[in-house]
């Protein structure tokens, strides 16, 4: 865990209003991933238990419609799957070499469960975004 993952987190919309201590907690459980150039990350439709952060490279992230878009350090995907559990939404292949912080199912709803501002934080943002969705924000 260092610096750089706290400020990676803090950095997630969906982790925008959690307080520093437990952003900390967070990244002491998360773990680091390293993707090689051109390798899959995560496949659509499979069974999703971790939320990614990209601290170094880039990827596509392809999903249904087939219309990617590129991301890089900075950005993060898996949320849904590792609030829900359930299957991907989008397919994710590493562009160029990738260094990614890791967070597993278990170790996200440890957290949630021991600390109730984070699942506060995580559901206004998952309302905003609702809301964003249906145009009244």
């Amino acid at each position: 865990m260092s610096r750089q993952w706290v400020d990676a987190l803090a950095a997630v919309p969906l982790f925008a209003n959690v307080p520093k201590r437990h952003l900390r907690q967070i990244a002491r459980l998360a773990e680091q991933v390293t993707v090689r150039a051109g390798a899959p990350v995560v496949y659509r439709t499979h069974s999703g238990r971790e939320f990614f952060v990209v601290l170094e490279g880039t990827a596509v992230v392809r999903p249904p419609s087939g219309l990617g878009h590129a991301i890089g350090p900075g950005d993060f995907f898996g949320e849904m799957s590792v609030i829900d559990g359930k299957p991907r939404s989008a397919a994710v292949r590493a562009e160029t070499d990738m260094v990614l912080m890791m967070l597993g199912r278990r170790q996200f709803m440890q957290v949630v469960n021991e600390q109730p501002t984070v699942a506060i934080a995580i559901m206004e943002e998952l309302a905003a975004r609702v809301r964003r969705l249906e145009g009244s924000a």
